[in-house]
Protein backbone atom coordinates (compact mmCIF):
# COMPACT_ATOMS: atom_id res chain seq x y z
CA UNK A 1 0.00 0.00 0.00
CA UNK A 2 1.68 3.16 -0.81
CA UNK A 3 1.16 6.57 1.55
CA UNK A 4 -0.54 9.36 0.05
CA UNK A 5 0.88 12.70 1.23
CA UNK A 6 -1.16 14.70 4.02
CA UNK A 7 -3.61 16.97 2.20
CA UNK A 8 -2.67 20.66 3.59
CA UNK A 9 -5.54 22.84 4.46
CA UNK A 10 -5.64 26.20 6.61
CA UNK A 11 -5.88 25.32 10.21
CA UNK A 12 -8.66 26.98 11.74
CA UNK A 13 -6.72 29.21 13.72
CA UNK A 14 -4.92 30.89 11.40
CA UNK A 15 -1.58 31.60 11.27
CA UNK A 16 -1.39 31.88 15.35
CA UNK A 17 0.77 29.87 17.04
CA UNK A 18 1.22 29.22 20.34
CA UNK A 19 3.58 31.31 22.00
CA UNK A 20 6.02 29.80 24.60
CA UNK A 21 6.10 32.30 27.47
CA UNK A 22 9.73 32.50 28.75
CA UNK A 23 10.84 34.59 31.93
CA UNK A 24 13.54 35.90 31.09
CA UNK A 25 14.56 37.07 27.27
CA UNK A 26 18.16 37.38 27.38
CA UNK A 27 19.69 34.71 29.63
CA UNK A 28 19.51 31.35 28.55
CA UNK A 29 19.91 29.46 31.72
CA UNK A 30 21.62 26.20 32.37
CA UNK A 31 21.40 24.47 35.36
CA UNK A 32 24.08 26.26 37.44
CA UNK A 33 22.43 29.63 36.42
CA UNK A 34 18.91 28.05 37.38
CA UNK A 35 20.15 27.36 40.78
CA UNK A 36 21.71 30.75 41.09
CA UNK A 37 18.50 32.20 40.50
CA UNK A 38 16.94 29.46 43.30
CA UNK A 39 19.82 30.65 45.79
CA UNK A 40 18.99 34.14 45.06
CA UNK A 41 14.90 33.33 46.01
CA UNK A 42 16.23 31.88 48.81
CA UNK A 43 17.97 34.82 50.06
CA UNK A 44 14.93 36.88 49.51
CA UNK A 45 13.03 34.22 51.27
CA UNK A 46 15.10 34.78 54.20
CA UNK A 47 14.85 37.95 54.02
CA UNK A 48 10.98 38.13 54.17
CA UNK A 49 10.98 35.70 57.07
CA UNK A 50 13.59 37.86 58.85
CA UNK A 51 11.12 41.16 58.49
CA UNK A 52 8.16 39.01 59.57
CA UNK A 53 9.92 37.95 62.56
CA UNK A 54 11.13 41.15 63.30
CA UNK A 55 7.84 42.97 62.82
CA UNK A 56 5.45 39.94 64.36
CA UNK A 57 3.84 39.77 60.97
CA UNK A 58 2.63 36.26 59.39
CA UNK A 59 6.03 34.70 58.51
CA UNK A 60 4.68 32.41 55.35
CA UNK A 61 3.11 35.20 54.05
CA UNK A 62 6.78 37.01 53.56
CA UNK A 63 8.66 33.91 52.65
CA UNK A 64 6.76 33.79 49.37
CA UNK A 65 6.47 38.04 49.11
CA UNK A 66 10.59 38.10 49.57
CA UNK A 67 11.33 35.18 46.89
CA UNK A 68 9.13 36.86 44.22
CA UNK A 69 10.32 40.24 45.14
CA UNK A 70 13.54 38.91 44.54
CA UNK A 71 12.58 37.33 41.38
CA UNK A 72 10.57 39.75 40.18
CA UNK A 73 13.46 41.96 40.04
CA UNK A 74 15.69 39.63 37.85
CA UNK A 75 12.89 39.41 35.60
CA UNK A 76 12.65 43.52 35.33
CA UNK A 77 16.62 43.47 35.00
CA UNK A 78 17.15 41.06 32.45
CA UNK A 79 13.53 43.05 30.40
CA UNK A 80 15.38 46.19 30.52
CA UNK A 81 18.53 44.19 29.05
CA UNK A 82 17.31 43.06 26.59
CA UNK A 83 14.92 46.71 25.41
CA UNK A 84 18.58 48.13 24.97
CA UNK A 85 18.98 45.27 22.53
CA UNK A 86 19.22 46.48 18.65
CA UNK A 87 17.43 44.43 16.55
CA UNK A 88 17.18 44.18 12.51
CA UNK A 89 15.04 44.28 10.09
CA UNK A 90 14.93 44.04 5.84
CA UNK A 91 12.02 43.74 3.94
CA UNK A 92 14.67 43.32 0.35
CA UNK A 93 13.58 47.22 -1.12
CA UNK A 94 16.10 49.83 -2.16
CA UNK A 95 18.48 51.38 -0.17
CA UNK A 96 17.10 54.75 -1.12
CA UNK A 97 13.63 53.65 -0.16
CA UNK A 98 15.04 52.10 3.27
CA UNK A 99 16.38 55.80 4.16
CA UNK A 100 13.52 57.36 3.54
CA UNK A 101 11.77 54.86 5.57
CA UNK A 102 14.14 55.69 8.47
CA UNK A 103 14.12 59.39 7.92
CA UNK A 104 10.29 58.81 8.37
CA UNK A 105 10.76 56.86 11.26
CA UNK A 106 13.37 59.11 13.42
CA UNK A 107 10.66 62.01 12.63
CA UNK A 108 8.33 60.03 14.31
CA UNK A 109 10.56 60.10 17.43
CA UNK A 110 11.88 56.40 17.37
CA UNK A 111 15.60 55.86 17.64
CA UNK A 112 16.39 53.65 14.59
CA UNK A 113 19.59 53.62 12.00
CA UNK A 114 19.94 51.56 8.76
CA UNK A 115 23.15 49.72 8.39
CA UNK A 116 24.27 48.48 5.10
CA UNK A 117 25.10 44.59 5.25
CA UNK A 118 26.92 42.45 2.92
CA UNK A 119 24.11 39.51 3.20
CA UNK A 120 21.06 40.97 3.89
CA UNK A 121 21.86 44.39 1.49
CA UNK A 122 20.09 47.42 3.67
CA UNK A 123 18.45 47.06 6.97
CA UNK A 124 16.37 48.64 9.36
CA UNK A 125 17.87 48.64 12.72
CA UNK A 126 15.53 49.95 15.97
CA UNK A 127 15.94 48.19 19.86
CA UNK A 128 13.61 45.64 21.34
CA UNK A 129 11.99 48.07 23.37
CA UNK A 130 10.37 50.03 20.46
CA UNK A 131 9.69 47.37 18.42
CA UNK A 132 5.63 47.30 18.28
CA UNK A 133 5.79 51.41 17.78
CA UNK A 134 7.94 50.39 14.89
CA UNK A 135 5.78 47.67 13.54
CA UNK A 136 2.76 50.12 13.93
CA UNK A 137 4.67 52.91 11.96
CA UNK A 138 5.65 50.55 9.24
CA UNK A 139 2.24 49.05 9.02
CA UNK A 140 0.63 53.29 8.66
CA UNK A 141 3.23 53.50 5.76
CA UNK A 142 2.26 50.53 3.73
CA UNK A 143 5.36 47.94 5.12
CA UNK A 144 4.70 44.66 5.78
CA UNK A 145 6.16 44.70 9.61
CA UNK A 146 8.31 42.15 10.92
CA UNK A 147 7.05 39.11 13.18
CA UNK A 148 7.02 39.66 16.60
CA UNK A 149 7.85 36.72 18.57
Amino acid sequence: MRRRYAEYRPSRWGRRRLRRSRLFRTAQLNPVGGAAVAALCLIGAATGYAISVLAGWPVGVWLVIGALLCLSTLVVVDRRRWGRLWTGYSWGDTPQATERVGAELKRRGLAVETRMDSVSGVSLRYRHRDGRRVARALTELGIRPPHRW
